[in-house]
């Protein structure tokens, strides 16, 4: 009740403003709140497909299986990672697949081995003028889980005619093998082929835990050998080309990702006889801090520059949305009104929640020794996504404030990062530190010559190829959006300035149990890829 009051007032309030503005132009500048201009410009169509050629590859029956059963062959290879594994061994089982299913990319590449795993294919391109483009995929899955829970061995790359089963066939091997398979083509119809611009492939091994090995020795032989703001634009997993949502498709283009910080918050207190307990332990103690900790949610924001509002703006002007949703966020940039009434509309719904907000996980727990001594330590590590517009400060001035209160109350010493906020005392201390810490990404911009260019492809491949006729009363919407989660393009933000996070296809990914048990993949989104 209280929260439709305050969007009420809100509400009442934006409508005083507008009024405002109409019979007082002098005194507030309503050109912003009316202008006509689109914040979400369609891009022309740009295409280069041979149309016989493209619906084969779409269409034909022996090419759908074929390009299945080779799929299938890159799942049945184990290349499952976790973060202790020391030996990669195995990823050379993967690499032989590649050699032996792709013999023609191997023959017209310059093909790099990055830290004995990591893979990078380099195209030449013909005119040096032209900065290359970078497509990348990972070649590492994320471990099974319970195996009873699978219907077919997440091993087994089965093949229903329709779905594609396995672990990797969503994450991400059907990006992988369809870039393969895309060159392949290219170089069968024409051996003597030669590009215009250069196409550098690049295929870390570790991506699910971190990438450090892979992707980020990837990154750094590329920048030694092309320079700082070599390529033109970077393309990697992310949201899917066309996915239909509540009527409307969307061809989702991840601009932005989220940042990423693990907290340890650690409670060090006397220890001794469970028999003579002190009134709270260290357990207890902890367990105060984050129990409040975990019911202050962060703050919902949306600054300008953050892509969830250019996708509002996007369905705001091309689909059906109801006046109040399409009034708010047409105001939103100019109205700070409008904009707080957007923000307490999507920080309620839970698909949207978390593109504006910081995320916290309380995911690791430890402390105790003994079922009669008390806890000397107890420590938990929190996880969070950082929303664009918060940072590593937001993340610890909540952590200090709830840690503080602990600590006045129990006369407990605070260090952060190791730095001495309340002096230690004999009842102990409470130390928070940063244990990783990923900045939000650089933001790349949109609507400019390389968005038009990717984005045009996209519309003249989804709406003249593959859903011809589908488009002209259902809007295929192409929009920027934010990531929560991180690829391997966390490590390459020295190369280009226009890092997109997108992949053709209509699987929904979470749909699909990405990381999860009975993962698949579409054979359609697969052959799009191709």
């Amino acid at each position: 009740m209280a929260s439709t009051k305050f969007v009420i007032l809100q509400l009442v309030g934006l409508l005083l403003a507008i009024s405002i503005a109409v019979f007082q132009p002098t005194a507030v500048n309503i050109s912003p709140l009316f202008s006509n201009e689109s914040k979400c410009p369609v891009p022309e169509y740009v295409g280069t497909f041979d149309h016989n050629d493209t619906q084969f590859l779409l269409h034909d029956k022996s090419f759908r299986k074929f390009a299945a059963e080779r799929l299938s062959r890159a799942i049945q290879i184990d290349t499952v990672v976790d973060e202790h594994m020391t030996d990669f061994s195995k990823f050379i089982d993967f690499h032989n697949y590649l050699q032996t299913e792709f013999p023609l990319v191997y023959q017209n590449a310059i093909v790099t081995k990055i830290n004995n795993y990591g893979l990078v294919y380099e195209f030449k391109g013909t005119d040096s003028s032209l900065k290359p483009i970078l497509m990348m995929a990972h070649q590492d899955t994320v471990p099974f889980g319970d195996l009873s829970e699978w219907e077919y061995h997440p091993l087994s790359g089965h093949f229903d005619d329709e779905i594609i089963y396995g672990r990797g066939s969503n994450d991400i091997k059907g990006l992988l093998v369809g870039l393969m398979g895309a060159m392949t083509e290219i170089y069968q119809k024409n051996p003597n082929h030669k590009l215009n611009r250069t196409v550098i492939f690049a295929f870390g091994y570790d991506e699910e835990i971190s990438g450090d090995l892979g992707a980020k020795n990837i990154a750094n032989y590329l920048f030694e050998k092309y320079g700082p703001d070599s390529i033109d634009h970077i393309l990697d997993e992310g949201a899917p080309m066309c996915i239909g949502v509540n009527k409307n498709y969307y061809g989702f283009v991840v601009t932005a990702e989220k940042g990423y910080l693990d907290l340890a918050i650690e409670v060090n207190a006397p220890s001794g006889h469970s028999s003579n307990p002190t009134d709270k332990t260290s357990i207890g103690l902890l367990s105060e801090i984050l129990s409040s900790y975990e019911k202050d949610k962060f703050k919902p924001i949306i600054p300008d520059e953050n892509p969830m509002l250019n996708l509002f703006e996007c369905v705001s002007e091309q689909s059906k949305l109801p006046f109040f949703y399409k009034l708010i966020t047409k105001l939103s940039r100019a109205n700070e009104l409008a904009k707080n009434l957007l923000i307490n509309k999507l920080a309620n719904v839970s698909l949207f929640e978390y593109t504006i907000r910081t995320s916290q996980a309380i995911d690791v727990i430890s402390g105790g020794t003994k079922y009669n001594a008390l806890p000397y330590n107890a420590t938990a590590v929190i996880n969070h996504r950082i929303a664009v517009g918060d940072n590593e400060d937001t993340v610890l001035s909540k952590a200090v404030k709830h840690s503080k209160t602990v600590a006045i109350e129990s006369n407990l010493g605070l260090l952060v990062n190791d730095k001495v906020l309340i002096e230690p005392t004999k009842n102990g201390v409470i130390k928070i530190r940063t244990l990783y810490y990923l900045p939000v990404a650089p933001i790349t911009p949109i609507f400019d010559d390389i968005w038009n260019r990717l984005t045009g492809f996209m519309r003249n491949f989804y709406e003249r190829e593959v859903f011809p006729g589908k488009f002209i009363d259902t809007p295929y919407i192409i929009t920027p959006t934010t990531m929560q989660g991180n690829t391997d393009t966390r490590h390459y933000w020295k190369l280009s300035t226009h890092i997109y996070r997108s992949q053709p296809g209509i699987t929904n990914l979470f749909e699909a149990h990405m990381h999860g048990t009975n993962e698949y993949v579409h054979i359609d989104s697969h052959l799009q890829v191709i």
